[in-house]
This record gives structure tokens, C-alpha cells and sequence, in this order.
């Protein structure tokens, strides 16, 4: 069975993944290569615990 996307009215696509956007790149504006790809491999460790690798 597949399951149906609940959309709440209102809601805006576009401009959440704007914000999102945004927020992730000031977050990240002063960071060097290297600790770019540190912060990435962390963030991937921990959905690999939070979730498992269910690939």
C-alpha cells in the first residue's frame, strides 16, 4: 500500500528549503575543506547510529 503525502495547508515548499539553505550556509560560510568534510563525515556517523545502514 502505498502511503499518501500529508501537506499542510500553507505550507511552502520553496521557502523552507530556502531558509534550510540559507541557515546551512552561514552555518558553514568560514569553515575550511577540511572542516567541511570533518562536519559531514560526524553528521553521517551519527545517522548511521540514529538509523542504522539499512541500504
Amino acid at each position: 500500500m502505498k502511503k499518501e503525502l500529508l501537506v499542510k495547508e500553507g505550507f511552502d515548499t520553496v521557502k523552507t528549503f530556502r531558509r534550510i539553505k540559507t541557515k546551512i550556509s552561514l552555518e558553514m560560510k568560514d569553515l575550511t575543506p577540511e572542516q567541511i568534510m570533518a562536519r559531514l563525515a560526524a553528521a553521517s556517523k551519527e545517522f548511521e547510529l540514529k538509523f542504522g545502514d539499512n541500504r
